[in-house]
């Protein structure tokens, strides 16, 4: 009875021994399989990271995810709009409609002072011309124009005139009237006494409206016009207090008591 006690308890023991010895085997080599596992999976877990990053660092790629961004913003904003109460409408397009007009009025105003730059500039072109047609002067050295039949004045003219120094006739033609007309005069006597000058007869017409000539308060009604070898007016001349008066192109007035003088422009008031 004893033997088989000792028998049972030396089978268990090594029953007990050889359990735990397998189960210590196994263990050791399930330990390496499970740590390979865990490593495999920790490198996935990397390289999903890694190409996350790289896809979040390339441009190419956020392009590709732009439009779809924008898309799903417009989905929402479609989505919204329905959502809109007809107040909120026609409240926005009035929003809209006042914008479109404010646009129209600033181009206007735009469009206005383009304008009036331009009439600016032409009107400053226009004054610069005037100014360098008033610079220019006839040569007034000849002896006929410095002899002691002329008499200087200690006044210049800067009454209110018609004429425009170094206008052309055919300017002035225009700018009168397309039917007005200058007679030329044709006698020597006369264009003796103005050298290198050519005489046209001019009588003041109510009917052209282009302003009145004065001298010292009195209309002058009667003239003669003087334009030089290039057609452009330097002087002027006219009957005041029984002696003709002659303004030329530097605004000096000049005097001249001739009797021939006279005689000549008595006639030439009656053609």
């Amino acid at each position: 009875m004893k033997e088989l006690i000792k028998k049972a308890i030396v089978c268990s023991l090594v029953a007990g021994f050889l359990q735990y010895g397998l189960s210590t085997s196994l263990v050791k080599a399930a330990a390496p399989d499970d740590q390979s596992w865990q490593n495999q999976q920790d490198q996935q877990q990397q390289d999903q990271k890694r190409r996350a990053e790289q896809q979040r660092k390339d441009p190419q790629h956020q392009g590709q995810q732009r439009p779809g961004q924008q898309q799903q913003d417009q989905h929402h904003q479609n989505q919204q709009r329905p959502n809109q109460s007809p107040q909120d409408q026609q409240r926005q397009q009035q929003q809209q409609d006042q914008q479109h007009r404010d646009q129209q009025r600033q181009q206007q105003q735009q469009d206005q002072q383009h304008q009036d730059q331009q009439r600016q500039d032409q009107q400053q072109q226009h004054w610069d011309q005037q100014r360098q047609q008033d610079q220019r002067r006839h040569d007034w050295s000849q002896d006929a124009y410095r002899n002691d039949n002329w008499h200087g004045t200690s006044r210049q003219y800067n009454e209110s005139s018609p004429f425009r120094w170094h206008e052309s006739r055919s300017s002035m033609n225009v700018r009168f009237s397309s039917g007005y007309r200058m007679d030329r005069i044709d006698d020597d006597a006369w264009n003796n006494r103005f050298p290198g000058l050519h005489s046209y007869r001019w009588h003041d017409s109510d009917r052209y409206n282009q302003g009145t000539f004065w001298y010292q308060g009195v209309r002058v009604r009667d003239a003669v016009l003087f334009y030089d070898d290039d057609d452009e007016l330097v002087g002027t001349g006219f009957m005041f207090d029984n002696e003709f008066v002659f303004i030329r192109d530097d605004q000096q007035v000049y005097q001249r008591n001739d009797s021939l003088l006279l005689s000549i422009f008595s006639v030439l008031l009656k053609l």
